[in-house]
Order: structure tokens, then sequence, then C-alpha cells
């Protein structure tokens, strides 16, 4: 049955001034999140709503994460970015997508939305719930998931 499945009470927001996640309840788990780069990514929006795990592995789970040629310096400065493997992240330049072809269009929202849906599920449970986010990254998510989790801790 799904009575495990967490269901926030209201809407809860998770604000850095600049990105933005909320959660609120919701009769399936849906994921909707807009970015918005430089070109060439430019800006994409997509709303996914959970309903097999056939629907997430065709539509999510094979989106790659993405970086942009102008921040590999940094990033290799700060231990990053030391030439892993270069089939299982996209490298954005001026003019696109560099080292691969696209697994979809809009491969780099879909990305967003797997690790939105995985750092939630830190929380141990299903979610029922709606997520809203706005060029979040992993600490935003995080973020949101601790206010859920002291949330919970204060209805036991």
């Amino acid at each position: 049955g799904e009575w495990y499945a967490i269901t926030p009470p209201e809407r809860v927001t998770y604000d850095n001034g600049k990105e933005q996640i909320s959660i609120e309840p919701a009769e399936r788990l849906t994921v909707e999140y807009y970015l918005n780069y430089p070109a060439p990514l430019g800006e994409q929006e997509l709303v996914y709503t959970h309903d097999s795990i056939e629907h997430y592995e065709k539509e999510i789970s094979s989106a790659r994460t993405f970086g942009f040629v102008q921040d590999v310096g940094y990033l290799q400065a700060k231990g990053l970015a030391q030439g892993g493997r270069m089939d299982n992240f996209i490298l954005y330049g001026k003019d696109g997508a560099l080292n691969q072809s696209l697994r979809f269009e809009n491969e780099a929202v879909r990305h967003k939305i797997l690790d939105a849906i995985g750092d939630l599920y830190l929380l141990g449970r299903p979610l029922q719930a709606k997520i809203t986010a706005r060029m979040t990254g992993h600490s935003d998510n995080i973020g949101l998931l601790e206010l859920v989790r002291d949330g919970m801790l204060a209805n036991v």
C-alpha cells in the first residue's frame, strides 16, 4: 500500500535568493523543473509525473549531467572534472554539446529532475508530492529535504 508515502501537509519552500525549490501535497510524485542558462543551453522546462519505473527509465534515468567549457579550469582547480569518462556527462561550448550527441533535446532539465528525485529519496520513503524547482542543485535539494525532515520530526 501507499500508506508509508510522505505527503507534506502544506507547501514548504527552500529559497536561497537565486534558486528556489518547493514541495506541496499532490496525488503522485510530480517534478516541475525550470532552468535558464546562457546559450547554447538556454531555457528548458519540463513536468515529469512518476507513474512507473519503466516511465522513469525511459524519460529520466538516462539523462546525463552537464558542464560548461568555461568552467572546466575552475572545476579542475577544485579537484573536480579530472578527465573522468567523457561519456557520462555533456560538455557544452558556445555552439552546443561538444563531446556527445544529446539523448534528449532537453537532456539538461531531465538530469536536474533526476537529481531532485534522487536527493529527495534520501528521506527514505516515497513522496506523494509535487516538487517545483528553478535553477536548483544538490545543495538546494538537501536544504528542502532538511526542512521537510524537520517538519516531520516536529509533527511526531
